[in-house]
């Protein structure tokens, strides 16, 4: 039971802060695709709206480990259409050598990126 709290919001977005290295090239799949989010009023944070938790640099993952993406990016359904609504989802670690196999991403992955599913 959430005790009545709401377990999302609509708020809009007042500005985006893409990260400097960030170069938007639909057909090629690289890193650094973060931004922050200046939002147009303040959210309260309750049990079912939380902050996002970062990693810290010694953080260590492997196959095993259980990760909680989010995004906006292209879900596999149609590689032209992205959500309009905040995407979320539990997935575990792939191994960086199966998902760079000639049948997934073909060597595209590199050591800043992970790979989930």
């Amino acid at each position: 039971m959430d005790g009545g709290q709401p377990s999302s919001k609509l708020v809009g977005v007042k500005r985006i802060v893409n990260y400097p290295d960030f170069l938007l090239t639909p057909d090629v799949l690289q890193g650094q695709d973060l931004a922050l989010l200046l939002l147009m009023e303040d959210v309260t944070f309750t049990d079912q709206i939380k902050p996002i938790c970062l990693p810290d640099s010694q953080d260590v993952y492997t196959t095993r480990s259980l990760c909680y993406i989010s995004g906006w990016g292209a879900n596999g359904l149609d590689p032209e259409q992205y959500p309009t609504i905040l995407q979320d989802a539990k997935e575990k670690i792939v191994p960086t050598t199966a998902c760079n196999d000639s049948s997934a991403w073909n060597g595209v992955l590199d050591d800043g990126m992970l790979c989930a599913g």
